[in-house]
């Protein structure tokens, strides 16, 4: 039905080129014979109007094989693609056949693996060999072939979106490895911080502790001079001097409790900090198993759909 169809076409596009063809002549005869205007036309014998016509007459003989030229490479034109048109049109229908004879061959190929399961041996290899039968048919041959090369771009796709996979791991786990030195710096760099406090603290202290020891010995020999000038005032002195020693010995004393307040602040905070680190790690720890986890499951569902 379909050849008959373009045969149709065929005749009617010829009958359209047969009726243009005069029309088509006449136009280019009347373009090489253009009309003289009547005013500049002069009186004419018969002999020159003969003449006149006889030119005209010749101007078509030269038209013509032009059109016939031109005709001859449409209808070659419509030849080739009707031609075309034909390979397009039984290329899709051999194509529609393959996909139905690959759709045959899955339901044979699946039947025979479910009668071998159930033990029907027999069975089994006539449905395994009506799908091989089915394969050997020449129109599928090309077909089988762009089967394979899709399957093997496919496989190839998959492989790259592993290694991707793989790559983008290995970077999360130099980057899990890189955040884990970092906080270890900066733990020892807190760490080295508070050392360095707590030694300019102590040097403070006893720097404190020596200039008051001298402030005393310079006191106690104020004191003594002054026994020397006025016994009178002997007694006053010694009260003050006392009083001045139990007011270093409770500086003494707030200063110690100074030092082990800010000692035993300092450990809190450094324990919090280990804590808090500590915390940090488990978080990332959970979050990478997790997102391993995804990852296995995003890999079996991904496999699956392709064994499917």
């Amino acid at each position: 039905m379909q050849r008959l169809g373009f045969g149709l076409i065929h005749i009617f596009l010829l009958g359209i080129v047969l009726w243009v063809a005069p029309v088509m002549a006449q136009e280019q005869v009347s373009e090489n014979v253009s009309p003289t205007p009547l005013a500049e036309t002069p009186v004419l014998s018969e002999t020159t109007q003969k003449e006149q016509v006889e030119v005209s007459a010749e101007a078509v003989n030269k038209v013509m094989p032009s059109y016939n030229l031109n005709l001859k490479q449409l209808i070659d034109e419509a030849n080739k693609n009707i031609n075309k048109v034909d390979a397009k049109l039984k290329e899709e229908e051999i194509f529609e056949r393959n996909k139905e004879r690959e759709l045959k061959v899955r339901e044979n190929f699946e039947r025979g693996n479910s009668l071998y399961a159930e033990g029907k041996l027999k069975e089994a290899k006539e449905a395994w060999n009506e799908a091989l039968s089915i394969t050997k048919d020449p129109e599928m041959k090309g077909y089988i072939q762009q089967a394979e090369k899709k399957a093997k771009e496919e496989e190839t796709a998959k492989r790259e979106a592993e290694l991707e996979a793989k790559r983008k791991q290995e970077n999360e786990a130099r980057e899990q490895a890189r955040l884990a030195a970092e906080q270890k710096r900066q733990e020892e760099l807190a760490q080295k911080e508070a050392a360095k406090k707590q030694r300019e603290e102590q040097a403070r202290l006893e720097k404190q502790q020596k200039e008051q020891e001298r402030a005393r010995q310079k006191a106690e020999e104020q004191r003594k001079t002054e026994l020397k000038k006025q016994q009178d005032a002997q007694a006053k002195a010694e009260k003050e001097a006392n009083r001045q020693e139990e007011l270093a010995k409770k500086e003494a004393e707030r200063q110690q409790k100074e030092q082990a307040r800010i000692e035993a602040e300092s450990k809190r905070q450094e324990e919090l900090a280990q804590k808090e680190a500590a915390k940090k790690q488990r978080e990332e720890q959970a979050r990478l198993e997790k997102q391993q986890k995804e990852q296995e499951r995003a890999r079996q569902k991904a496999e699956e759909q392709r064994k499917t």
